[in-house]
């Protein structure tokens, strides 16, 4: 259909990654725990959600989103719906968000979804996100009622599921 249903419905192409916009890239100042910062980006998700859509956090979706996260430190996202994809040799049952999802986080999903982004703070990456109609798309959508949120350096990885 029209509008933003389409987004509603597996399976769904992804959004392209955000490009990063050039800001700071220096370590996170707490030294490389970002738990602090990734809860606050679940916060700013819920609230622009609203309490009737509260997506609740899950500890497999995090661990998956963190694969991804490792995986993608160092590299420069570009506007490319394939870097979702892991094309490595050895990693056919980590390939796409689904697989990572279901084999590393150990979480049985209906609805699946993944958002990619680089930045200093949870706020700067809310913000880039929202203003991007398909991730706002993933952000605002009522197939999901959980989320993971991982940041390695100023990559962070959103993993989204219905479980």
């Amino acid at each position: 259909g029209g509008g933003n249903g389409g987004w509603d419905c597996a399976p769904r192409p992804q959004p392209r990654p955000m490009p990063f916009d050039g800001g700071d890239l220096r370590p996170s100042p707490d030294g490389g725990d970002n738990s602090a910062e990734e809860a606050q980006l679940v916060a700013l998700i819920n609230q622009a959600r609203g309490d009737s859509r509260t997506l609740l956090s899950n500890s497999g979706l995090q661990q998956a989103a963190g694969f991804m996260a490792l995986q993608m430190q160092g590299k420069t996202l570009r506007n490319d719906p394939g870097m979702h994809n892991l094309d490595t040799p050895g990693m056919e049952a980590v390939r796409t968000p689904a697989d990572r999802i279901a084999t590393i986080g150990k979480v049985k999903a209906g609805a699946t979804g993944e958002c990619m982004a680089q930045g200093r703070t949870a706020q700067q990456v809310f913000d880039m996100l929202m203003a991007d109609p398909p991730h706002r798309a993933i952000l605002m959508s009522g197939a999901y009622n959980s989320i993971g949120v991982k940041r390695v350096g100023n990559m962070w990885v959103l993993d989204f599921a219905r479980v």
